[in-house]
Formats: C-alpha cells, structure tokens, sequence
C-alpha cells in the first residue's frame, strides 16, 4: 500500500535529516462570527529552506531518499521535504 510506504520512507528520510517538517503554531482567529483555525509558521521556516538547494525545478532531480514510488507510467510519488501538519512531523 501507498501510504504503508511512505510512512516508512518518511521515517528513514526523517532520521537522516532530509525530511524538515516546518513548526508552527496553532491558533484560532474569529471574523465576523466565523472561527478559523491556522497554523502560524515559526522562523524555523527560513533556515530549513536556507538549507535546501535553489534551482529551477524544485523537483527534478528528486532526493532518493524522499522517493516513495512510482505512479503509472509517467509520475512518481515524493515525500514533500518541508510538510506542516503533517502526520510526518511526529516522526
């Protein structure tokens, strides 16, 4: 199964650091009688990305150790390298 799969490539991408799950803050806003719930991103936002690379396609080439599977004949399926409320950041 998919999901099977990338949770265990999720913990291996996590444990050699190559997975940045983004902190944030939990808040709830109200406006105009209607309540919101956000996620506030933290500053660790700006180092993660600083760590990564700058190039066109930010997913060509893809990290191996962010590859899943792949999907039909022309798609592959990736761990998105900075997840937010994620199921992942608890890895």
């Amino acid at each position: 199964m998919l999901w099977d799969k990338a949770l265990t490539v999720a913990k291996n991408a996590s444990e050699a650091q190559v997975l940045l799950p983004i902190a944030t803050m939990s808040s709830v806003v109200s406006e105009q009688g209607t309540d919101f719930f956000i996620k506030v991103m933290n500053d660790n936002l700006n180092k993660k990305i600083q760590q990564g690379q700058t190039q066109n396609n930010p997913f060509l080439p893809y990290d191996e150790q962010m590859f899943v599977d792949t999907v039909g004949h022309e798609h592959v399926c990736l761990l998105n390298k900075y997840p937010v409320g994620s199921a992942f950041t608890h890895l």
